[in-house]
């Protein structure tokens, strides 16, 4: 189901991957899927965002799913998620306001991205540090 609601969303049809990805969540939850459920909780969380939900008072629910998917990565010591996960979390926690919990987010996710030698991420979030430094 996560793949089909993947290729919903490179399709564009967001809502139904959306949908899909919400009806996998009990599922998992009944399971104990944690590394399902932190995917779910990321991937509805993103296609939130692309669906402009966080223009819309939609901003919590952004942020409560990517916080239990990024608190999940963590568990898991999978720095490939914790990479991912960290750096749009720390972009929501910006826009909340919140800037000193997203630079915290953001070295997570940098030293995730320096134990998985990824040079193109960590200038990414270079980047990011930069443009919350000057907010």
């Amino acid at each position: 189901m996560g793949k089909i609601a993947d290729i919903l969303e490179a399709r564009g049809q967001l809502d139904e991957a959306l949908a899909l990805h919400e009806q996998r969540l009990p599922i998992a939850q009944r399971l104990g899927d944690i590394e399902s459920l932190a995917h779910i909780r990321y991937s509805t969380a993103l296609l939130r965002l692309q669906r402009g939900e966080h223009g819309t008072g939609g901003l919590q629910t952004i942020h409560d799913e990517l916080a239990e998917a990024f608190a999940i990565s963590i568990v898991l010591g999978r720095p490939d998620f914790v990479a991912a996960i960290g750096q749009l979390l720390a972009q929501v926690l910006a826009m909340a306001g919140q800037r000193e919990q997203a630079l915290a987010t953001l070295a997570q996710a940098e030293d995730a991205l320096a134990k998985l030698n990824n040079a193109a991420g960590l200038a990414q979030v270079r980047a990011l540090r930069e443009r919350l430094g000057s907010v």
